[in-house]
């Protein structure tokens, strides 16, 4: 029996040591390959140091069972404990993974209403533009048919009482209505309104300013002889305002305006005559033009009347006073003898002469060309008296 026994613990200690070799080859593969924490590795490690120690004490003990028991014990736990370490690594990658999967579904389903939030607003936003469109759409419709209405109404009234509308509309500064009222009557010919409305476009009145649109409705209006028509379009000439500038042309237009005894126009061509512009200079001709605006009390005509007729006046005097030695001299022969004659002369004639040089001066500047003949013989004649009084 003993004999038996002793043959049986060399087949346990070979079949431990097969047991052991296999589960520390095992237990390194999983320790290689349980990676994740700290806490599971020095657990690992410290199962290897219990299995070397078992080993080695069954080599040493062959002889004992109970070591080997525990050995076997301590195997199996350790085998156990790798199995744990195991079954947690494989339940913390399932973890992640379905973590991963939950983080990308809720990406996902964030990223659908996302867009269905954004479909959403896109459609609210299509519903808004198209009810506004629609609205707008409406309001024209409205607007075009009151529109309508009031065209219809304005056909059956008279030019002229379309032009009275449009012009209380006007003096009410209401200029967009009035520029309405004033086309609707120009358009039917009425030639205060074809004005009226050409001011409003040279004004910049309900409309922005065009001058050439109001040089279009000028002279429609101008065309059936309306003379504040016909002196617009010749300040529009004359300071080349919507069209080149053409003095000759404004002058032509201030006639026919200032021939239907228009002050204005009156006034305007007096300026033409006075400054010589699309006309040759002539005083006398802007004095005729000046006093007709005048008796109409144009103010500023009254003003440049009265300048010209003072210029004029001062010549007369200056006439009078250069020819006055002469007079003085004749006189003074037959009276007091030649001596005092001359000498009375000599001195009347320095005097004159330096007033008639000064005003010379003065006056040149205002004289047009029908003017200066008249000093040339002026001071021939002062020249001739003089050598008259030397023979006498």
């Amino acid at each position: 029996m003993a004999k038996k026994e002793i043959d049986e613990e060399p087949m346990l200690e070979e079949s431990s040591d097969e047991i052991l070799l296999e589960e520390t080859s095992g237990e390194e593969t999983l320790l290689e390959e349980s990676t994740d924490s700290e806490t599971l590795l020095e657990e690992s490690g410290e199962t290897e140091v219990l299995l070397e120690e078992s080993s080695d004490e069954v080599l040493l003990e062959e002889e004992h069972e109970p070591l080997a028991k525990e050995c076997r014990n301590k195997q199996e736990k350790a085998a156990k404990l790798l199995g744990i370490v195991e079954a947690l690594r494989k339940e913390k990658e399932a973890e992640a993974k379905r973590q991963e999967k939950v983080r990308k579904r809720e990406r996902r389903q964030a990223e659908e209403e996302r867009k269905r939030l954004e479909a959403e607003r896109k459609a609210k936003e299509g519903e808004s533009r198209k009810a506004k469109e629609a609205e707008d759409a409406h309001s024209k419709a409205v607007v075009n048919e009151r529109n309508e209405k009031k065209n219809d109404n304005r056909k059956s009234i008279a030019p002229e009482e379309v032009f009275k509308q449009g012009e209380l509309y006007y003096n009410q500064k209401k200029y967009t209505e009035a520029v309405q009222w004033f086309r609707k009557a120009a358009e039917q010919g009425h030639a205060d309104s074809q004005f009226q409305l050409g001011a409003c476009y040279r004004d910049g009145d309900g409309v922005d300013r065009d001058y050439k649109e109001a040089l279009r409705w000028f002279r429609k209006a101008a065309d059936q002889g309306h003379a504040r028509a016909q002196n617009a379009i010749g300040k529009r000439y004359l300071y080349g305002q919507g069209v080149s500038e053409d003095p000759t042309e404004a002058v032509k237009w201030f006639r026919k305006a200032a021939e239907q005894d228009l002050a204005y126009a009156q006034g305007n061509l007096g300026d033409c005559y006075k400054e010589g512009r699309g006309v040759e200079k002539n005083n006398k001709e802007a004095i005729k033009w000046y006093r007709k605006a005048a008796e109409q009390d144009l103010a500023w005509a009254q003003s440049n009347l009265e300048d010209l007729e003072q210029l004029f006046f001062g010549m007369k005097v200056l006439w009078f006073i250069s020819l006055l030695p002469c007079i003085l001299a004749w006189g003074s022969s037959f009276v007091l003898g030649r001596s005092w004659s001359i000498g009375i002369f000599f001195m009347l004639f320095m005097a004159a002469l330096i007033f008639f040089f000064q005003g010379f001066r003065n006056l040149m500047s205002e004289m047009d060309n029908s003017q200066r003949p008249i000093y040339i013989i002026q001071f021939i004649l002062l020249l001739l008296s003089c050598g008259i009084v030397f023979f006498l």
